[in-house]
Parts: structure tokens; sequence; C-alpha cells
């Protein structure tokens, strides 16, 4: 019998090791996607169409429950220049994904598109997140040892465990202080917005009572 570190169900590899696992396929697919539209020779406005409906969504299944891989926005930005037929490096992030303005077209960003399906998940489908961590928290500080209770607030590293459990990620899109969009300035200004009504709320409910 084999015993491995991780293993599938449902799209989602789990077990100690499968931190490394759960984009390669979903990544693989995204650049398979792009060099299929870049085959094609569309015009750009098409391109961009195709990108936005058969390319993106492949990143959007698995990013409901993990944050974005590690350097994300420099795959996502080589995908737009393939997709575009441009060089290397012709276009920054900010512009690829601003395009509407100068072109007529849009290119939707992955990296928002992947916060907004973790946040939109926690918030519909399991908003009881938070306390389900709280519990995860505690039995971390009861059962080891406390280097292993994190450097991240929220995030306990369990020895042995390469990555973050599926419900501390959505505890941590469901908490206004998160850094979700930190890397990308357009998805950061729009959840600083969000907060910021949240909290307008807040106090006036709490002048109220």
């Amino acid at each position: 019998m084999k015993i491995a570190g991780h293993g599938k169900y449902l799209g989602f590899f789990i077990g100690p090791e499968s931190g490394t696992h759960n984009w390669s396929s979903p990544l693989s697919k995204y650049r398979q996607r792009a060099r299929e539209i870049h085959v094609a020779a569309l015009p750009a406005a098409f391109s961009a169409s195709e990108y936005n409906s058969k390319c993106l969504p492949t990143l959007l299944y698995v990013s409901q429950l993990c944050p974005p891989p590690p350097h994300l926005l420099q795959t996502e930005l080589g995908a737009i220049h393939k997709i575009l037929h441009l060089p290397p490096q012709t276009i920054s992030y900010s512009l690829a994904i601003n395009l509407s303005p100068v072109s007529g077209f849009n290119i939707r960003s992955a990296c928002t598109a992947m916060n907004a399906s973790m946040i939109r998940f926690a918030l519909k489908s399991f908003p009881q997140a938070k306390e389900v961590n709280e519990i995860l928290l505690q039995t971390t500080l009861e059962h080891v040892p406390l280097g292993f209770v994190g450097r991240e607030r929220g995030f306990p590293d369990t020895p042995g465990w390469d990555s973050h459990a599926f419900v501390s990620n959505l505890a941590c899109a469901l908490r206004h202080d998160n850094d979700l969009g930190a890397g990308v300035p357009e998805f950061a200004a729009f959840i600083r917005k969000i907060k910021c009504k949240i909290e307008r709320n807040c106090s006036i409910q709490e002048e109220a009572i």
C-alpha cells in the first residue's frame, strides 16, 4: 500500500504536502489556453474576449479556497502579452488590466477575480469560517509548541503541513483588515472602499444604539 502526503478530493488537493500541488493543474491549463489564443491569431479585441471567457476561469475554482500562487502577476502579465502578440515587457500590469480607455476592450485581472472568488465563497458558502478558525487556533495553542502558532495573525503553522488550512484562508478573506489584493493597487483600493463603507455603517449603528 502506498502512503502519499497529498490526495485530490472534489478538485482540491488535501493532506500535509498539498500546498505545492493545488495550483499545478490550473496554472498549466491557464498557460495552455493562452497559447491556444495566441496560435489562433485573432484580432486583439477577440483575443481579450477569449481570454476573459476561456482562459481566466481556469483559475477561479481553486481560488475559492486557496490564495493566488506566488509570482501570479508575472504569469498573468506574460499570458496577456502572449494573447495580444506583444513583445515581453511591452506594457505594465496596471496598463494591461486597464486597456479599455485606450483600446475599447477590457482584460480582466486574474488576481482580482481570484481574490474576489475567495471573498464571495467565504461570505456566501461558509460565513462561519472565522469561528471555526478560532477553534483551530485554540486547538493549536493547546496541542503544539508556541513556535507553531504562526507568524501571521490567524494562521496556525501546524508541524508537518506545508500550507495553511482552507478555513484559515477563508477566515482571512472575511477580515476587514485582510491584505488580499495587496499586489494589485486597483483591487486594494476597491477593498478599502468596502472597508470604509462597513466601518461607517457600524459607527452609525453604534450611534443609534
